[in-house]
């Protein structure tokens, strides 16, 4: 924090905000990961619903993925 800036948002317990988000993120992911299975368990064995799954399934891996760079590393995603 650049200690000139006297902005409001450089006030921010921005270490709390990053934990609170990253927190509240996985929850719905959790979510989709125990839709997504039942789904495969459920939803019957046609060349679509294979595919929409296996569409859904990377896009939860990848939201996850990010996820946990966030709460890992986030001065990485600035370097993006």
């Amino acid at each position: 924090m650049d200690p000139l800036d006297s902005s409001p948002e450089a006030a921010l317990p921005w270490n709390e905000i990053l934990r609170k988000a990253v927190h509240d993120m996985k929850t719905p992911l959790s979510s989709m990961r125990v839709t997504l299975e039942v789904l495969r368990m459920t939803g019957g064995d046609s060349e679509i619903h294979r595919k929409l799954i296996a569409t859904l399934d990377h896009q939860v891996d990848e939201l996850a993925r990010q996820v946990d760079v966030l709460a890992k590393d986030p001065a990485s995603i600035l370097s993006r």
